[in-house]
This record gives C-alpha cells, structure tokens and sequence, in this order.
C-alpha cells in the first residue's frame, strides 16, 4: 500500500508484509505496460487510474514473486527485468474481484485462453476435465489480455463466490517431475564435465608456458637464484592452504628469518614463503635436552653471528635459578621421563627436580638474547660441577664468533662459591678462560634486595653515623596519617615485607629511594623524627643513587643518577666514592655483635663497581656511546 508513517506495506490485500520485517518489498515499475501487469496480476484494478506515485509510494512484498526471479545482493533482494508477481493465497483472491480471472494454457505450438469460470461451470461432471487439453507445458494466471491469444466469447458474469478461486501449480510441484529431474541430472554432469575439460586444457597450456620459463630461468639466472624464481612460479599456482615447499626452500626460508624477522615480513609481500608458524614447527625438532650439549644452538647461532655488526657481537652471559613445580611427564617422542634430576651427563637420578638451571647470553650493545643450557637441580648446581660447563660455554661462543665480555649472577650461595674458584675478590674482579678476560658482575638488582635485608636486620655504622629501621618504620606511620601522604607508594609489604615478598625488587627499591629520604628529611625539619635519623636517609639516598647509576636505560634523563651508564667523570667519581662507603661500612646486628665479615652483600657491591668500570673500559674502545 502507499507508504505510511513508519515505512511502506504490500499492495495485495490479505498480506501483511511491511517494512522492517527483514522482507524484500519491490517498487511497481515505472514503465505503464509492467506496471498494470502486476496490478492486475495482484487483483488491485484500482490502482490502475494511479500516475507517477505508483513507483513512488506502492510495493509488493517478496512473497509474491518466484524465487527464480529474485537473486541476493549484499544486503538485500532484487528482481530480474522480467520478473512479475505470480504466488498468490485463496484468500488474496477471494475478495474485491474486479473482473473473471482467466487461465492461458499453453499447448505445444497454441496458446489458448479459457475464462476460468466458464470451464468449471461448461466442463462435464466427470473426472478427467476432457474440456481442457492434456498436453499442457505451463500454467499460470493472468488478467493482461494484450497478447495473442484465442479467446471465449464473453459471457454475462454469473455470481459465484466458490469460482473465483484462482487455481495454480507451484512451481515445487512441476519443477520436480521425472523428465525435468533427469535434464537438470544431465545438465549438471555436462556442466562437470566441461569444466573438468576446461581445467585440463588451462593446465596443459600453464604446464607448457611453465616449462619454457623455466628453460628461461636456467639460461638467464644464476643457479640459486633460478630455484628461488621458479618455485615463485609453481607456488603461484597454488591456492594458499595447498602450498608445499621443498626442504631446501625451507631451508632458505629459516635463513632468511634468521637475518631478520622484519626482513622477513617485508619479503613475505614479494615472494611466497612459508609463515612464521610452519618455521616453528621446523625448530620444534630441534630436540633442546638437558645440559651443554646441544649443537644446534650453537650453530644456529654462528649463523646468526655471521650477519651481526661488529658491536652487536659483545655479548654477556647470564646464569640462574629459578624454582619450578616439581611433576614427571612422559615424553612419547623422545620415549623418557622428564622432570627428573639431569644436569646433562647421560644419567638421570630418581629424584623430582625441583629447581632449574638456565645459561643464557645477552647482547651488550643490541638487545637479543638466546637460551644457551639447562639443568634440572634438586636445590642447587654445585659450584664445582658449574666451573666447567661456564668455562665450556665460554669456549663455544668464541668459537661461534661472539665476544663474550663478562658473567652475570646473582648471590646465590653456589655462585658465590664459583666466584672463589674463578678468583674473584673485592680487589679482582676478572678471570680468565682460555686467555680471555671475562669481568664477574653481581646482578644489581639482587644486591638492592640484599641491603635493604641488612638494614631490617643490622645496623650500619659509617662516618660517626649510623642507621636504624626503626626510624623508616616511624616514617611510615606517621606518613600514613597523612591526607596527602609524602610516600604513598609505601605499604606495610615495604616496611614488613614476608620471605616471598622479600624477593620482589619493587619493594626494596621503593623502600630506598630518593622520595623516602627527602620524606623523611622533610619529618626531621618539623620534629616527627629525630636527627640519629639523618644516617639512615644519607644510605638511602647514596645507594638509590647507586643503583640507578648501575640500572638505567634512559638517555636524557634530567636527574644525572637515571641516565645510561656513559662512563663520564661524575659517575665514575661517585662509584669511586661509593666504593670507599662501603669498604667503611661497618654492620652489627641486633646483639651487637660485628658481622662485617659475614655481609655478602658489602663484597659483591665492591666487585659489582670495579667490573662495570673495567667492562666500560674495554668496550669504549670499540666505540661503545654507553652501557645499558
């Protein structure tokens, strides 16, 4: 119908189709003749005196059209030029009949019409119809009289309500008959088959095209670089999920990955490679077992060295334990146990690793980084079984090309005693592996954790000053008072923090930081905390300094303490200074007793200081700009 307040309705009378209810509703055409055939094809006469507002403000819903009519478009259906409405119910004709409806049954070379009233009332009472012809190919109701056709005399119109029904085969029902079934059969295997026919010939032909480029390939191109182009050619060929690559194209592929993974994304838009995902599943059979023995890595990582600058090659090698959880997991592939005790040497004991062991090399001047060894450890590596396998290590990775210039570890009980076995001391800390100087350097990090536990712990004493925790526990009460806190950072995990809470970095380098001293600087000024306090802030401060000096990253840094490690005159004098504070630290405990001698921590720093000046030293020679 016209189009309403809200959208637009179907003309038929009894649909009630309408906007918005995900069907198709198609305009009346603009040209005359079409239009009046779907009006009276949908019994509504009296739309025929309508002009230019029928294309405008009149539809026909989806319903009434054959769907073979009708074809999808992205968001919705159209109509074909020839498409007319055709399907309509019993009921959308049983009413405001205008006119006798008539049926045109077409014969094999006639087209006769019959008035439809006329043939049921005229026609004899039997069964078989005999009036009306047998030999019928289609049906279907029209009210257009505009075409050739043989028609009955017009009769007077006789008031029969049960004979205006319209009568019409559906299209479900003539379109499955025997005859129709085989043809559409047959044209679908003759369809299949000149395809089939088709794609034969297309392959002949890019199969002969293929082999003339290819004798093309070999008379222009150097021999590896004809491989390269001419599986190019075979893989362009190939649908995406049916590529197969050959083992040398994998190969070259891996290759060329180990260059570069950004190279390798960019050459992924010229060429056809396998994804980053089927060159993992290459290396997933590189078989990593416990212990140094694992090949592989190092050569791939002399291929890797090969392409590397000259400053990319200084390198450090980083030892550590960590705590796993202890389960047992059979391997199918490799038929064994693993989660046992293995460090390696060909025998496994019946003990469930609790520990694990990790060797890996980190570059000094670019950031990459590669898993060298592993061990599975019940508590800890024994130093003596480590001292070899660092030293082995070592040797590999000069022998692969990279320059290994210090060895990095945390204070461990076991790496404290390979410090000894390799002769580090507060006076030296270098050793040597076949006539290579590699420097001893204690992971920072570790060393903040390990002061700020001698300062719950002891009392430092320094210059006629000294320091106490009590004084940073003060502070923190007294803080948290505070509306506006001076350290709201702090929690009561910084002040009492428990064993595990002991091993977060984040807590002792918050505790001592350049915002607590001066906090706490701030409460002597208005009498909260009394002046013995001044010893604890100056620790504070001085090793805050300290470790931002050894663990920044940043290049212009307004605070000169958090800038990279550049080796300028200011941060050598302050490590120099430094050095001399801790060599005059002087720790007691809680008793009273001296444990001096017993701080691991006062040695490791002194080793730490002189190793980062001696590594700077060493590469600043190799136009190292700074150390990160």
């Amino acid at each position: 119908m016209a189009a309403r307040k809200g959208g637009f309705y179907c003309v038929v009378r009894g649909c009630p189709s309408k906007t918005g209810e995900g069907i198709s509703l198609f305009s009346i055409p603009t040209d005359r003749s079409r239009a009046e055939l779907w009006l009276k094809a949908a019994n509504r006469y009296d739309l025929l005196s309508k002009g230019a507002e029928l294309h405008t403000n009149y539809r026909i819903c989806e319903k009434h059209f054959e769907p073979v009519y009708m074809y999808k478009g992205n968001t919705r259906k159209y109509l074909f030029q020839q498409a007319h409405p055709t399907i309509f119910s019993h009921s959308q004709y049983s009413k405001h009949t205008d006119e006798p409806l008539k049926k045109v049954i077409r014969l094999e070379g006639t087209t006769e019409t019959y008035n439809v009233q006329e043939v049921i009332i005229n026609s004899p009472t039997d069964k078989n119809h005999n009036n009306i012809p047998d030999t019928l190919m289609e049906e279907f109701l029209v009210t257009d009289v505009n075409r050739q056709e043989v028609s009955s005399p017009p009769r007077p119109h006789t008031p029969a309500p049960f004979f205006t029904a319209a009568t019409q085969t559906p299209s479900k029902l003539s379109g499955g008959t025997p005859r129709k079934r085989k043809l559409r059969l047959k044209i679908k295997k003759l369809r299949a088959s000149a395809k089939k026919a088709y794609a034969s010939s297309k392959q002949k032909e890019d199969h002969k095209s293929l082999k003339i480029f290819f004798q093309m390939c070999d008379k222009f191109l150097n021999k590896s670089l004809a491989q390269i182009v001419k599986a190019q050619a075979i893989l362009k060929t190939k649908c995406p999920k049916s590529r197969r690559y050959s083992d040398e194209y994998k190969q070259f592929a891996l290759t060329l990955y180990f260059l570069g993974p950004r190279a390798y994304a960019f050459m992924e838009r010229i060429l056809y490679l396998p994804s980053k995902r089927s060159l993992q599943k290459i290396t997933e059979n590189l078989v990593c077992k416990p212990g140094l023995n694992n090949d592989q890595i190092f050569d791939a990582l002399t291929l890797k060295v090969n392409t590397m600058l000259d400053q990319d090659k200084h390198c450090s090698i980083c030892i550590d334990e960590m705590s796993i959880k202890s389960n047992l997991f059979f391997d199918t592939g490799r038929d064994e146990i693993v989660g046992l005790y293995d460090i390696g040497n060909g025998k496994k004991e019946s003990i469930i690793a609790q520990n694990v062991l990790v060797i890996m090399v980190r570059g000094l001047y670019s950031n990459w980084k590669q898993q060298l060894a592993y061990f599975f450890i019940n508590t800890t590596f024994e130093a003596n079984h480590l001292l070899p396998i660092i030293k082995e290590c070592i040797s590999k990775l000069f022998q692969s090309g990279l320059y290994v210039n210090c060895l990095v570890t945390d204070m461990g009980s076991n790496f404290l005693k390979l410090s000894k076995l390799l002769g580090i001391s507060p006076t030296n800390s270098e050793f040597d592996v076949n006539g290579q100087k590699i420097i001893y350097i204690f992971d920072p990090c570790h060393l903040i954790k390990a002061t700020r536990n001698n300062l719950i712990n002891n009392v430092f004493y320094f210059d006629d000053k000294k320091t106490s925790w009590s004084f940073i526990e003060t502070f923190y009460h007294e803080d948290k008072k505070q509306f506006y806190k001076c350290a709201p950072k702090l929690t009561h995990s910084h002040i009492y923090p428990t064993s595990f809470e002991k091993m977060r970095v984040k807590l002792a380098s918050q505790i001592l930081s350049n915002t607590v001293a001066s906090s706490m600087y701030t409460y002597i000024s208005l009498g909260i905390l009394p002046s013995d306090a001044l010893g604890t802030i100056e620790i504070i401060e001085k090793f805050n300094n300290l470790f931002d000096i050894l663990n920044s990253t940043d290049n212009n840094n307004p605070n000169k303490f958090k800038n990279v490690f550049e080796g300028t005159d200011f941060q050598i004098n302050y490590l120099d200074s430094m050095i001399d504070l801790v060599h005059k630290l002087k720790i007691l405990d809680k008793t009273g007793k001296d444990v001096t001698c017993r701080s691991r921590s006062k040695k490791c720093w002194i080793v730490t200081m002189n190793g980062v000046k001696k590594l700077w030293d060493n590469l600043k020679s190799h136009d190292f700009k700074y150390l990160k």
